[in-house]
């Protein structure tokens, strides 16, 4: 996965100054740098505006219990432009304006739908094994029967309560706490 997004950040680059030097050729040095933060300042200012419209829009849908799925996907899309807005280039200005237009972001968001159902419904959605957990056994932690067979006796420490003992006194003479040695 790091090797494809490294080719891809590499193969972008390459492109956009591809295209970038005819244009600093065309119109000077000065007016493409401008043209670059021009579209890095207008892409923020766009994406900050929509993304707080789409967090209200989120909120309220929560509020109503409605599940807000499409504007998640929406919420994504205008990060993922504001992103590319303020990455200098032709292509991803280009890519970063289209995601902002919410008629133009709509194909986007209806192939991901159909792409993550898809991967939910076939199997290629896979579980990494972990220390902690296994992918394909989680045990419920309140089942007694599992909860004894995997405890072990060292795991267990057994303090005495420091609360006042009938006699009055504190339990200060008890013994000292001993703990197992670690292995």
């Amino acid at each position: 996965m790091i090797a494809k997004l490294t080719l891809l950040f590499t193969v972008v680059t390459v492109v956009e100054l591809t295209i970038l030097i005819p244009i600093g050729q065309a119109l000077g040095t000065l007016p493409t740098v401008a043209l670059v933060l021009g579209t890095a300042v207008v892409g923020g200012t766009l994406a900050k505006q929509q993304g707080l419209a789409i967090w209200r829009r989120i909120q309220q849908q929560l509020a109503n219990g409605q599940l807000p799925s499409d504007s998640l996907l929406d919420g994504l899309a205008v990060i993922v432009a504001g992103a590319f807005l303020m990455t200098p280039g032709v292509l991803t200005d280009v890519a970063g304006i289209s995601l902002l237009i919410p008629v133009l972001r709509s194909p986007l968001k209806a192939w991901l739908k159909t792409h993550v159902q898809d991967m939910l419904d076939g199997s290629s959605v896979t579980f990494i094994e972990s220390r902690s957990f296994s992918s394909t056994n989680f045990e419920n932690p309140y089942d007694s029967e599992r909860s004894h067979q995997n405890s072990r006796k060292d795991d267990v420490i057994d303090v005495p309560s420091s609360e006042a003992r009938n006699d009055g006194s504190d339990g200060s003479e008890d013994s000292p706490i001993e703990l197992p040695a670690s292995s």
